[in-house]
């Protein structure tokens, strides 16, 4: 909402709906203009009772103010419903040096993981088919089973996963996740999927194109081989963490340290 006198802009107020309430918040006024506010009132109510956006009906305009602005929003009718105190938090230890998760992740930080990351698994775009060279600390399972992205069975295995990258995690890892000729992204395994933190970003399997996750250290993570229908999980704390869970969900290990160990067949007498 603007505020203009022979052309020439004055002021402005914005709204802002606050996604899943019944609250419209003003976002901010440029001056103190009662008569911007008294507008912004009346097209509160005007949009309450109006047509616009049925699934979203605004019961109340709410402001945030300070000095002597406070005044100024209770003369335009405005009622003072609570007081915020500001507080300094100052925790132990150092502030961490970055945010817990980076998409994309900036160069030259997201060619330098690539390149490590094939070199060492020796697989490029034009091999991922054929998977990776699976290490010693290494198991694959068969992911034929998974019926699709909203498989209750593969939301499981992406739980058993996550809990197995964090309980092996430790406090300076970066954990990579990976698509060829896709975005990639970064996160701090210690300061995501927990309660007021970021949600977690990974993933181990799609059921339509190869995903990978490795930390920076190429120590430990996972490749998904949608061709083969297969999920690697290779490093050793993570293997002994997921191992068994992962047996109990998906069944026989395909493979251990790249060689098959199950569903092998054998014919002739």
């Amino acid at each position: 909402m603007t505020l203009a006198r022979d052309g020439a802009l004055l002021d402005f107020l914005w709204l802002e709906w606050v996604g899943g309430t019944e609250f419209l918040a003003i976002g901010g006024i440029t001056g103190p203009r009662p008569e911007l506010l008294g507008r912004a009132a009346a097209f509160a109510s005007w949009w309450n009772s109006g047509p616009l956006f049925p699934d979203r009906k605004p019961r109340h305009l709410v402001a945030e103010a300070s000095g002597s602005l406070v005044a100024l929003y209770i003369e335009a009718g405005f009622h003072e419903i609570a007081r915020v105190r500001t507080y300094r938090w100052a925790p132990p230890g150092e502030p961490a040096g970055d945010r817990p998760v980076a998409f994309p992740v900036p160069e030259p930080e997201g060619d330098d993981i690539w390149r490590r990351f094939e070199a060492h698994f020796d697989v490029t775009y034009k091999t991922a088919d054929r998977g990776i060279a699976e290490p010693e600390a290494s198991a694959a399972w068969h992911m034929a089973d998974i019926d699709g992205p909203d498989d209750p069975l593969l939301a499981e295995v992406e739980d058993v996963i996550a809990r197995g990258i964090r309980a092996c995690a430790r406090p300076d890892d970066r954990l990579y996740r990976l698509k060829w000729s896709v975005t990639s992204s970064r996160m701090d395994p210690n300061r995501v999927g927990r309660p007021g933190q970021p949600r977690w970003m990974g993933y181990a399997y799609l059921v339509d194109e190869h995903v990978i996750q490795v930390t920076d250290d190429l120590r430990m993570g996972t490749f998904g081989n949608w061709r083969e229908a297969s999920l690697c999980v290779f490093g050793d704390d993570l293997l002994a963490q997921v191992d068994q869970e992962l047996t109990d969900l998906l069944g026989t290990v395909l493979r251990r340290a790249g060689r098959p160990v199950g569903n092998i067949w054998s014919f002739g007498p």
